[in-house]
């Protein structure tokens, strides 16, 4: 249940009718039957035999006796489980052997609730139940006592922030800055936007007509107005999000939304001058994304997307960064051993490469065959390499047998622009940041507090 619903039921005493209350549904008045202690959670499982709902008399009858035979054979020891998967109708629990895991109380339709709470011993049965949706046929597997309150802390929380407790917070909070702030309502100006709304809110083609006056005051906190006008501009936003409502309840229901967030954002202006810390980390946020912002189209953006200019930098300086000498080598790689080692031989026995190339992957060669990669690297880049004076010996890595050949030692070179981008990219950035800076400094004037900024360095 709802929690205005909640509250006034349990505290409505037995036999006795409620006052008419409002909730987010409408208005109700309940008269409390019965009030029970709480009953615990049951383990149960159900063999459902359901009975059509324009089933004849006759047809009835029929699967009443089967339910009745059932529970006969499960009664005098037949497997209850295997009952289940072959007869019950419940293809959501059948394959479990009609297994419903834990459940409390209203859980389920009244007269099974009733019939699973009045079971008392573990595995035994209740006779044959009829609900709305057929016969059933209970077994009990478990009980257990309602959870604790540490046991059950974080479900309740989960369900309270789901229902209208949620917002007493919020609701607790606009009824202060009201009660702080002298606020007025004009109710006699609100019931005049009656005549004037009408159903094109929910379209979004409603507009606020001439006849809204922008003077008209609906409400005020501390002298500070909020017009007819100032709603009909909300109205025109927000109309659509109360479509599935009658007019005049929408109507209300918005001014209802307009009126929170007008107290809230009022509050909300108030908080720099109420709360110093507050003040100061929004101004540090502000300043902070206005220098990021900045930044990027003065130098980071600038430099990503300055092409020209990059390369024009690079052209400065094409010798910044250099490639330490390299080794060319070839690698050849198998996954078998036998091969590889062939291959290997080839190169040890004078050299022969012809014969090599007679166990390389081709198009027509590749099921087993050795595979050939040329690599450039540096020293200290790959191991296999480094130990290739000419050829290195045969290593197994990852489910592969390789060796590396020698090709030739390329000595330092230039990095090019596309070898080193990254780098000089940063380089471009870092530039193009320390010309920006000295046109801030031969434009603005600036002092520095030396003695300030020294207590900002010793932690003082």
């Amino acid at each position: 249940m709802i929690y205005p619903f909640e509250s006034i039921a349990y505290s409505t005493p037995i036999n006795t009718v409620s006052t008419p209350f409002r909730t987010s549904f409408g208005y109700h008045i309940v008269k409390v039957l019965d009030k029970k202690v709480a009953r615990g959670e049951v383990h149960a499982a159900h063999l459902a035999i359901r009975v059509p709902q324009d089933a004849s008399t006759t047809s009835c009858d029929s699967l009443f006796r089967l339910a009745t035979d059932l529970y006969n054979q499960a009664h005098n020891g037949a497997d209850f489980s295997e009952l289940v998967k072959k007869w019950s109708s419940d293809q959501g629990s059948k394959n479990a052997g009609g297994d419903l895991g834990w459940f409390g109380p209203n859980r389920m339709i009244h007269s099974f609730d009733s019939a699973v709470y009045s079971l008392n011993t573990i595995g035994s049965l209740s006779t044959p139940i009829r609900t709305r949706y057929g016969w059933h046929i209970i077994k009990l597997l478990g009980k257990r006592e309602s959870a604790s309150y540490p046991e059950s802390r974080n479900s309740i929380l989960e369900k309270l922030r789901g229902d209208e407790r949620a917002l007493q917070p919020h609701l607790i909070v606009i009824e202060r800055v009201k009660k702080d702030n002298q606020f007025k309502e004009n109710e006699g100006a609100y019931r005049q936007l009656y005549a004037v709304v009408d159903s094109g809110i929910f379209k979004g083609t409603w507009k606020t007509p001439t006849s809204v006056d922008a003077k008209k005051i609906l409400i005020t906190l501390k002298g500070k107005a909020f017009t007819q006008q100032d709603f009909g501009k909300f109205i025109e936003t927000n109309g659509r999000s109360v479509s599935s409502l009658p007019l005049n309840v929408a109507i209300d229901k918005l001014y209802l939304q307009w009126k929170e967030e007008c107290i809230l954002n009022y509050e909300k202006d108030k908080l720099p001058s109420l709360f110093p810390d507050y003040k100061n980390l929004i101004q540090e946020y502000y300043e902070g994304i206005l220098l990021f912002n900045i930044t990027d189209q003065e130098v980071w953006g600038k430099a990503a997307n300055d092409s020209a200019g990059l390369v024009s930098f690079y052209n400065q300086l094409p010798t910044k960064y250099m490639w330490q000498e390299r080794t060319k080598a070839a690698i050849y790689s198998s996954s078998d051993s036998t091969l590889i080692q062939k291959a290997y031989q080839a190169l040890t026995d004078n050299f022969n490469s012809e014969k090599l190339e007679l166990y390389l992957c081709s198009k027509e060669n590749d099921s087993i065959c050795i595979k050939k990669d040329i690599v450039l690297v540096e020293k200290n880049e790959n191991t296999l390499v480094d130990q290739a004076k000419r050829l290195s010996p045969i290593e197994y890595k990852n489910g592969e047998w390789r060796f590396a050949l020698q090709l030739e030692l390329v000595p330092l070179q230039p990095k090019l622009l596309e070898d080193a981008r990254g780098l000089y990219l940063s380089d471009y950035q870092s530039e193009l940041e320390n010309k920006w800076i000295k046109v801030l400094r031969s434009k603005y004037h600036y002092t520095v507090d030396k003695k300030v900024l020294g207590s900002l360095s010793s932690g003082k």
